[in-house]
């Protein structure tokens, strides 16, 4: 069974809460994401950097600091969120010999039906879904 990580799973929870923040004008504290999404707060924090360095959620420093969604539009894709905190998804039948397997274009085609399946699902996909 192929699996996301459980980083990429705490990413999805927080765009989520965040791109249903009910007053949008509002920013979102760490311990507010960290308590709403049942994540840690060490890890939110980390979590919450990733997704900021991609440019998917926006931060505030200071006394009313906190995070928002950076676009609101439905375009952040789950690929996108995989990207931000695992980098690019690799499949193939064994790490290091992908070049000498007869395989190799069978497991291409796989990831690019991957890829394409994630890049087509989005965030704002799962604005309807309760956790």
């Amino acid at each position: 069974m192929m699996r996301l990580s459980r980083s990429t799973e705490y990413a999805i929870r927080i765009l989520h809460y965040l791109y249903n923040y009910e007053d949008k004008d509002e920013l979102v504290t760490a311990h507010m994401l960290a308590q709403a999404t049942g994540i840690t707060y060490p890890v939110t924090i980390k979590i919450a950097n990733q997704l900021l360095g991609k440019g998917h959620i926006k931060s505030v420093q200071g006394r009313r600091g906190g995070y928002r969604i950076a676009k609101r539009d439905g375009d952040i894709s789950i690929y996108d969120v995989v990207l931000a905190v695992e980098g690019d998804i690799q499949i193939s039948p064994t790490p290091g010999i992908e070049a000498r397997c007869s395989m190799q274009s069978y497991f291409n085609q796989v990831q690019k039906v991957v890829v394409d399946t994630l890049s087509s699902q989005y965030v704002a996909d799962f604005a309807a879904i309760q956790y």
